[in-house]
């Protein structure tokens, strides 16, 4: 009788311990795939793509290198990456003659990064540039800007992107007319400024907005 008491309280206390451990182990903190990104990394951002239906204008001008800036000077404000500089990485593209051809994917990213010694790299791509016009049969017609953008942040030793995030920008305001250095989007002959504010509002927005890289990494809603 004493050695079935024994033997029954000792298989309660392992069943114990044995919950205790299953616990503690739901609990302990699970590593996030891009967990690196939070030890002030090295980071790089390439050129940008354009993949609006307007080409040559936009690239000829060097509008979407806008872009580009943008979203660059908005991760070094973050505080918390270790940027690559621009002329090194530009260098290294255009030794490598992916500038002009426009083809610099997650894989060929990855192999810049590798050279640079950059930890991860940044890929963007301004995906629809188009105008909003209203017409008012007293004061004319008057027209807004407004430019998506993509950016992906891509993890130089796998390859895989880890981060994604888009974001909008639009002109401040509406132009009943466009002055002397102008774009053509659609039917609308659109103001320079304007462009660029829609531009450089879309990139900050995808990397500091709510659907922005700095949002996903904080567990934002992807």
């Amino acid at each position: 009788m004493f050695s079935r008491m024994f033997w029954l309280r000792n298989n309660i206390w392992h069943g114990i311990l044995l919950l205790i451990v299953l616990c503690a182990a739901l609990f302990v903190p699970t590593k996030p795939a891009f967990a690196g990104l939070a030890d002030y990394p090295t980071v790089a951002v390439v050129p940008f793509t354009n993949k609006t239906v307007i080409k040559n204008d936009l690239d000829d001008r060097m509008d979407i290198s806008l872009a580009r800036d943008a979203a660059d000077m908005n991760l070094v404000m973050t505080g918390m990456f270790n940027m690559i500089e621009r002329e090194r990485l530009d260098a290294l593209i255009d030794e490598m003659a992916l500038g002009k051809t426009g083809l610099i994917d997650e894989a060929s990213a990855a192999k810049i990064g590798k050279l640079l010694g950059a930890q991860y790299m940044v890929l963007g791509s301004v995906t629809s540039l188009s105008t909003k016009t209203k017409t008012n049969s007293f004061s004319g017609n008057s027209y807004q800007v407004f430019a998506h953008v993509y950016v992906r942040m891509v993890e130089v030793e796998t390859g895989r992107v880890v981060l994604a995030g888009r974001g909008m920008g639009k002109s401040g305001k509406e132009r009943r007319r466009a002055p002397s250095r102008t774009l053509h989007i659609g039917t609308a002959e659109v103001d320079d400024e304007d462009v660029h504010e829609a531009l450089e509002q879309a990139a900050d927005d995808a990397i500091t907005g709510q659907r922005g890289l700095m949002s996903m990494l904080r567990g934002g809603k992807r």
